[in-house]
């Protein structure tokens, strides 16, 4: 199995996409571009919770470009650009996403979250929303204004829904005041960015001591009859109910949802206002190597994850996140969702990375063109995709137990979630398990 641990920083990124392109069919000419309105799936990978240390910054560059991703979600926050009501400070924003920026991945600006001096209830906590929504819209016109060119897609709070964490004092937050502050703080926006796009928070989806999204959403919308003409996409959190156990296709447990049903339950919730047009950007997904989820669990959810979404057009699908924290092996597992081990020094890959690096460098071109199942037995799951030269690879799995398969079609090349090449098996029935697998169609 290959691992390029020990490639130094600059040959990092060359060296891993040659990897991932060894094998592939087509010409040696140049690859035609895609329709520039249908994003392929490289183009809608994302990366969200990059918290590391400054000293890491390079290194998760690096990461970043290895992986194939074009785009990452970023804490933008209030307390730091303004200290003092009408007070800007952008050099630390400044040296959070320059180094981004630079190395041409976009940014998805995070506009988070309250203000001491904003708030009459705290002296200290930067979670409580602010007395007046107009001192936040003036934090969020300063900012898009700041970055121009540079940002142009924003999101509006973060899980405004859990109030236990991010909009205090209320456990389950408050939809009216959000939709309050939601409406003045794109309006403040689009007046000097008209050109840039806006979404509504992304919501943790259950109901889990908190109203979940499509309670959250119907009570904002109820509360404001116009809400959907002030954002231009919806964030979407579709997480397992907490901590991620559960499989993206849903059951085991009762209360737990396919990751499609939520889509389509927020996108008729999104209806109601006439707003089933707009885009659903998942700008978190994901799920530590905990309890039942061990490293070769997590990355498969992560393959079958983005391949769900992917096919229902989801815009972006940021996975959260990027590297360990401090304390992975403790309950509440927040600091066991990454990619990287952490390691001060030299953070380690888990299995997931490579199952996200073949997504973004072998497949980076491709296109999601036909669901499989109708084609499958039950409890098969699988997608085909369409390179840009014509070739055609199936990604397959079961859930939620093993299934012999007979495949329908002549297969000239196979490989494993995270890339390695699978010797050709005799003729018959394959057990596709948990775990997807790649294999490429003949002409």
């Amino acid at each position: 199995m290959f691992r390029p641990q020990a490639i130094i920083r600059t040959g990092y990124t060359s060296l891993l996409l040659a990897f991932f392109l060894v094998g592939c069919s087509g010409g040696s000419g140049p690859l035609p571009e895609p329709e520039p309105h249908i994003p392929s799936l490289g183009d809608r990978l994302c990366m969200s919770g990059l918290h590391q240390p400054e000293a890491l910054n390079d290194v998760i560059v690096d990461h970043l470009l290895a992986l194939g991703i074009r785009r990452v979600r970023i804490d933008l926050r209030w307390h730091v650009v303004e200290p003092e009501k009408g007070v800007f400070h952008f050099d630390r924003l400044e040296s959070e996403v320059r180094h981004y920026l630079d190395a041409g991945i976009s940014v998805l600006g995070l506009l988070v979250y309250g203000n001491p001096w904003a708030s009459s209830q705290t002296e200290y906590d930067t979670t409580y929303p602010p007395d007046d929504p107009t001192d936040y819209a003036n934090y969020v016109a300063a900012v898009v204004e700041y970055f121009g060119t540079d940002i142009q897609e924003y999101e509006v709070w973060n899980e405004p829904n859990v109030g236990l964490r991010f909009w205090k004092p209320e456990i389950k937050g408050d939809p009216v005041a959000y939709g309050t502050l939601l409406i003045e703080a794109v309006q403040a926006g689009r007046s000097v960015c008209p050109e840039c796009t806006f979404a509504f928070g992304g919501p943790f989806f259950h109901s889990l001591f908190v109203d979940g999204h499509i309670p959250y959403l119907t009570a904002a919308q109820e509360a404001h009859p116009d809400l959907s003409q002030y954002y231009d996409a919806m964030g979407f959190h579709p997480y397992a109910i907490y901590p991620p156990q559960a499989a993206p296709e849903g059951p085991p447990g009762d209360a737990e949802w396919a990751f499609t049903r939520m889509f389509d339950e927020v996108k008729d919730v999104m209806a109601i206002q006439g707003a089933q047009d707009k885009p659903i950007w998942t700008t978190e997904v994901g799920w530590p190597v905990f309890g039942d989820v061990d490293q070769e669990r997590q990355a498969a959810y992560l393959v079958r994850a983005f391949l769900h979404l992917i096919w229902k057009d989801s815009p972006m699908v940021c996975w959260y996140n990027i590297i360990d924290g401090d304390n992975p092996d403790e309950f509440p597992p927040e600091d066991a969702f990454g990619l990287l081990s952490n390691d001060p020094d030299d953070p380690q890959p888990k299995t997931a990375y490579w199952a996200l690096a073949q997504l973004g460098n072998r497949f980076a071109k491709y296109h999601l063109t036909d669901d499989l199942r109708p084609q499958l037995p039950e409890g098969v799951y699988g997608y085909a995709l369409a390179g840009p030269e014509g070739d055609v690879w199936w990604a397959i799995w079961s859930h939620p137990e093993p299934v012999m398969v007979q495949l329908p079609v002549a297969v000239v090349e196979q490989r494993s979630m995270i890339g390695d090449l699978v010797p050709p098996s005799e003729e018959g029935p394959l057990e596709i398990g948990q775990n997807p697998v790649f294999f490429r169609l003949a002409p």
